[in-house]
């Protein structure tokens, strides 16, 4: 015992072998606690005492019952004294017998010299090949007689004392082992430690019995007989077996010396550590590599192995903790405890403190050790450098496909370009001509105008034709840099379903195609969303069934509602069918990918960029809805988009809440008088030539500053509306914007302000509200739109 340690004990093989743990490997704590614990419980106090007796010096004995491993109980007997040399704390030195033949024949002899006999023999015949009872005093000896040293008896049988029977004996005797056997079983030896009662100790020998190999192990104790002599008994029995058994657990033990050298070396050159889980216990072993120190270092800490897995958990990237806990957890482990062989590799992120982020992979694999109990073998490496080298040769493929991509993109979008730009200018050069030539020809004025008309509506449409291939474009770009958003604004079902119908009933009455657009259930009609991106998506999908539908073909467009997820939230369903050229189902996977297209050869008109689904894909998650497609070859597409969408709450009924009707747009800018800010000179004459083509009046400030300073210098109410650029020198919009809101009047506050810009993202949108402006008009500039946002506006501030 040594102070802040637990008990120790060490003991030799003789020692290992009574306390039934002989071939295995124990701590000194684990010795200590293989004798300690099985003592009688009934023994505890004497067997104390005597220790404490020890511990002060004096000389001390202790008799007690133990129970061997195997349940059957012995009589042991331990001596020993203090070990004065020993300061770290306590030390004893000693004996540990077994005397439960002495404990048996003092019992008997108590009661009678025949129980005793009795006794004494059962014990022999149970565990012993023989007992010989030597008279130390006068060489005579007797025999009780067991089972497996037949040759001995034979000899004991024949001999009329114990010299006779020792010399015709060890003859026997392997030559090695008859000078030793000569000088510790002799009858001289014997004499000479007749006085040490009790057992003495345990002798092991080869002998050669008819040509066959033997081990002897004989036992000596000392003690009285009835007469008052010193004798010795010697209790003999064949090892053979167990000695064979020790030689073949020796060779196998050299054998898996040999394999864990093997597997050592494998490591050591392939790998940065093998763990040896022993699935029965869970303790482990490891065998350290290169490369993989740290994780090393946390396997060294801990003896429980799910305490080491949880500590290498704060090691392993939050992306792979999951596989790597699913695959070197304690659980995975004991749910493949019945399998053989490789069960599972797994490659994950992890931190080492000095090289920063590595990967680690790791194999496991499944086997039995030498006592037949099922291990996992959990080998990991360092695999950073081969991780980096494929990474890097992934993103070399990425940059190829992303460059083929683009150089496609590139080349499609010079054809889809110029395609609209040869419209425009060929329908400009026509126009031009014909009223270059028209007193030349002899063409009336009504002719000139007819054909300039159509000119001009050519080339409106391809104009509108460029826009969406830029929207797509810039839209496309949003989405890769991850700004791609959506508004959160009250509007009206109806305004969708009008906006979205009135472009594709034009595009497919140009074609011959029959547009139908139905709803089904459909209550609540005020809802909050974003207006502009929900047609987008419509446009986009229903435009694509225009282009791929042949004339005489049928596009249905059909909304309806179901419940939502909460009790102001609905679903709409809209499902977009048509009966056109569809999509082969190769091509299926592929189509929400940037730039693909499978149909480009089909289409009787401009086909795009490749961008328009990809849009769409992220608009509907954006909204956190879903979209579907289902397409054959020859017989159509459906797409079913599911959105959820909130109830505007001042329609929670479902009553339906109607817009008031305005007056006509052109009715509502004939009326006003406009201060248009722009500092480019053609935008600002294509809006004040809008403005005097329907009959309202405008002034123009060429920079955000000059713009606050007309208005401050205006009498209130002189101007009616402020259409504002964003982009300005001097003072932006924005900036202009603010400091008119700021101004001490009263129309400062009230008078409507339209963003008239070329940044049309939902964002541009709502920095231009945030800065206090009323509305929001893209360029380039349509009519309609223009005169239809003029009254909304003016309507809502209660101007006319």
């Amino acid at each position: 015992m040594e102070d802040g340690k637990p008990p120790r004990m060490w003991s030799d093989t003789t020692m290992m072998r009574l306390l039934g743990v002989s071939g295995q490997t124990l701590t000194p704590e684990e010795m200590y606690h293989a004798w300690y614990d099985h003592i009688d419980k009934d023994h505890y106090a004497a067997v104390q005492e005597g220790v404490e007796r020890m511990s002060k010096g004096q000389h001390a004995e202790i008799q007690y019952p133990w129970h061997l491993p195997d349940g059957q109980t012995v009589i042991v007997r331990c001596g020993g004294v203090r070990d004065f040399d020993f300061k770290e704390g306590l030390r004893v030195a000693g004996i540990h017998q077994w005397v439960t033949e002495l404990h048996h024949v003092e019992y008997g002899r108590a009661k009678s010299s025949r129980a005793a006999d009795e006794t004494l023999s059962a014990i022999v015949k149970q565990l012993y090949g023989y007992n010989l009872t030597i008279d130390l005093t006068d060489g005579s000896f007797s025999t009780i007689v067991g089972t497996g040293t037949a040759d001995i008896i034979a000899i004991a049988k024949e001999s009329s004392d114990y010299r006779a029977f020792f010399d015709r004996a060890i003859a026997h005797v392997r030559p090695e082992f008859q000078d030793r056997c000569r000088e510790l079983l002799s009858l001289d030896f014997l004499r000479n430690n007749g006085t040490n009662l009790g057992y003495f100790d345990t002798y092991e020998y080869a002998a050669t019995w008819k040509d066959e190999e033997v081990w002897e192990e004989v036992n000596v104790t000392f003690g009285i007989n009835d007469d008052g002599h010193p004798v010795a008994n010697l209790l003999g029995r064949d090892v053979t077996e167990a000695r064979r058994n020790q030689v073949r657990h020796e060779h196998e033990l050299k054998a898996a010396a040999a394999r864990d050298q093997l597997l050592s070396s494998i490591t050591q050159s392939l790998y940065g550590f093998n763990v040896t889980v022993n699935l029965d216990t869970c303790a482990y072993s490891l065998i350290t590599g290169t490369g993989t120190d740290s994780i090393c270092k946390i396997f060294q800490a801990y003896s429980d192995y799910s305490l080491a897995v949880d500590a290498l958990m704060l090691c392993i990237g939050d992306d792979c903790k999951a596989a790597a806990r699913k695959l070197i957890g304690r659980d995975f482990l004991l749910s493949h405890r019945n399998h053989s062989g490789h069960v599972g590799v797994g490659e994950f992120a992890w931190t080492n403190r000095d090289k920063g982020k590595r990967w680690l992979e790791v194999n496991v694999f499944i086997g039995v050790n030498d006592e037949g109990q099922p291990v996992a073998n959990i080998l990991g490496r360092d695999v950073t450098e081969l991780h980096t080298r494929a990474e890097t040769d992934r993103q070399l493929l990425l940059a190829k496909q992303t460059s083929d991509a683009k150089t496609q993109f590139l080349s499609t979008m010079s054809h889809d370009i110029r395609t609209p730009m040869n419209s425009i200018l060929g329908m400009t050069t026509i126009a031009q001509t014909h009223i270059r030539q028209r007193a030349e020809k002899g063409m009336s004025d009504a002719e000139c105008i007819q054909t300039v008309s159509r000119c001009l509506d050519d080339v409106m449409a391809a104009t509108h034709h460029m826009l969406g291939l830029v929207n797509d474009i810039l839209d496309m770009s949003r989405i890769e840099s991850g700004r791609l958003t959506c508004n959160s604004n009250p509007f009206s079902l109806d305004e969708v379903r009008d906006n979205v119908s009135s472009v594709i009933q034009q595009q497919a009455a140009a074609k011959g195609i029959a547009f139908k657009c139905v709803e089904t259930g459909v209550v609540h009609r005020h809802l909050v969303g974003d207006m502009m991106r929900l047609s987008q998506i419509f446009i986009n999908i229903l435009g694509n069934s225009v282009k791929f539908t042949a004339a005489g073909g049928e596009i249905r467009w059909k909304a309806e509602e179901r419940p939502g997820r909460t009790a102001d939230e609905v679903t709409l369903r809209f499902t977009c069918m048509d009966n056109g050229r569809g999509m082969s189902e190769a091509f299926l996977p592929h189509l929400y990918e940037p730039f693909s297209q499978e149909g480009r050869q089909y289409s009787d008109t401009y086909v795009g960029t490749g961008l328009g689904m990809p849009i769409v894909k992220q608009l509907v998650e954006i909204m956190h809805g879903t979209i579907e497609v289902e397409s054959q070859l020859g017989k159509g597409t459906t797409f079913v988009i599911d959105i959820p969408l909130k109830i505007d709450g001042h329609d929670a009924s479902g009553s339906g809440r109607h817009a008031e009707p305005h007056a006509d747009g052109n009715d509502v800018v004939a009326k006003s008088r406009f201060l248009v800010v722009e500092d480019v000179a053609t935008n600002a004459e294509v809006i004040t030539q809008l403005i005097e083509l329907s009959g309202g009046r405008s002034e123009v400030a060429v920079n955000g500053a000059e713009g606050v300073e007309m208005f401050k210098r205006a009498e209130p109410g002189h101007f009616d509306c402020i259409l504002m650029d964003v982009r300005m020198p001097v003072m932006n919009g924005y900036e202009a914007t603010q400091a008119i809101r700021a101004l001490p009047r009263e129309d400062a506050k009230t008078i409507p302000i339209i963003a008239m810009t070329a940044d049309a993202f939902a964002d541009d949108i709502e920095r231009a509200k945030r800065s206090g402006m009323d509305a929001h008009i893209s360029k380039p500039i349509r009519f309609s739109v223009f005169t239809d946002t003029v009254t909304k506006v003016m309507a809502k501030n209660g101007a006319h």
